[in-house]
């Protein structure tokens, strides 16, 4: 049984576990309140040496957690085991440091890893580092959009697309990330859900450089959206969502497929791809292809192949994504400016 199976049914407490332990990074606040209750807990006061101290330098324990939900939220009966196991959880993400030195028998004190917990916390991205892959597929789930377009001979195609919010003009705009190659056929594109509903748009916006489009919707969708990482390293660990045609199928159903990063490359005609093992096929194009912390860190667009060589001697493709600095520079350069 994995961490997530067994922390299901349990979500508020992973939150409420993660709101206190980091406060003092992200809400001061909270921190306050927090700190406060910990230095009136003769309990703990009693149990752990310089208590006030420890306090004071920005590290908690378990036993604050606990008396500070039974002071502030009445609850009582929570399972310390579970407790522990999301806190080492954090400590293995690198969210929380346990200091070795302030550790008294069983009492172990943890503190926010402040910069990363905060990158995190302006990404909505805590709990995704905490949970995996898993919650990250189901979180994003509805913000993976098909793209169903009508080439020139009338055949219906359809490639995959993700959700952004861009700030300008002082408001937000949601917008759709995808392949330039899939808006092609932008006079009969259609913005889908995953299940069909058609997602009204104004305009489409397609890169003079690079493989990429960008689709602003008519409204703002109220969804968890994507954010743009940093470009890979070889082989980390990523996920793809998207599209993909699935032979006998009745409809284009979401898919969701792990690997890693092989290789960066230069193409012949200068550009820079990711290759990763993920599994992909025609549909997937325009899909995210996301990290270990639920960020973009590539765009899927195609696969790489020699035709005779996948008919003759059954070498498979290379599956390959644009990097995420090139979104990040046709978002700064081209959508921003049009």
């Amino acid at each position: 049984m994995n961490f997530r199976q067994l922390i299901s049914g349990h979500e508020e407490l992973v939150e409420k576990t993660i709101n206190f332990f980091t406060a003092n990074a992200n809400n001061p606040e909270l921190s306050a309140r927090i700190r406060e209750s910990a230095k009136n807990d003769k309990f703990t006061k009693g149990m752990v040496k310089g208590h006030d101290a420890v306090i004071s330098m920005g590290y908690l324990t378990l036993w604050d957690f606990l008396h500070f939900e039974n002071e502030f939220a009445q609850k009582k009966g929570i399972q310390t085991w579970l407790v522990e196991m999301i806190l080492n959880r954090m400590c293995e993400s690198g969210i929380l440091i346990a200091e070795p030195l302030l550790q008294q028998s069983h009492y172990r004190s943890y503190k926010a890893n402040e910069h990363f917990t905060q990158f995190l916390s302006a990404r909505d991205c805590l709990t995704n580092v905490i949970l995996g892959f898993q919650f990250i597929a189901e979180k994003y789930q509805h913000s993976v959009f098909k793209i169903a377009v009508c080439d020139d001979v009338g055949d219906q195609h359809i490639g995959t697309g993700f959700l952004i919010h861009i700030q300008k003009a002082n408001k937000d705009d949601s917008v759709i990330i995808t392949n330039k190659h899939v808006a092609k056929f932008s006079k009969d594109l259609r913005v889908l859900t995953q299940t069909n509903e058609k997602v009204g748009h104004l305009k489409i916006i397609k890169s003079q450089v690079s493989d990429l489009a960008a689709i602003k919707l008519s409204e703002v969708h109220n969804l968890p959206a994507f954010y743009i990482a940093e470009d890979p390293n070889v082989l980390d660990e990523v996920i793809t969502m998207g599209y993909p045609n699935v032979a006998m199928a009745r409809d284009s159903y979401q898919l969701t497929q792990a690997g890693e990063i092989n290789s960066i490359i230069q193409t012949g005609q200068g550009n820079t791809l990711v290759l990763f093992s993920a599994k992909t096929a025609p549909g997937n194009s325009g899909g995210p292809l996301l990290n270990y912390m639920g960020l973009v860190t590539g765009i899927v667009c195609e696969d790489l192949f020699y035709k005779d060589a996948l008919i003759e001697k059954g070498q498979l493709p290379y599956h390959a994504a644009i990097t995420a600095s090139e979104i990040n520079k046709f978002l700064t350069e081209e959508y921003s400016a049009s």
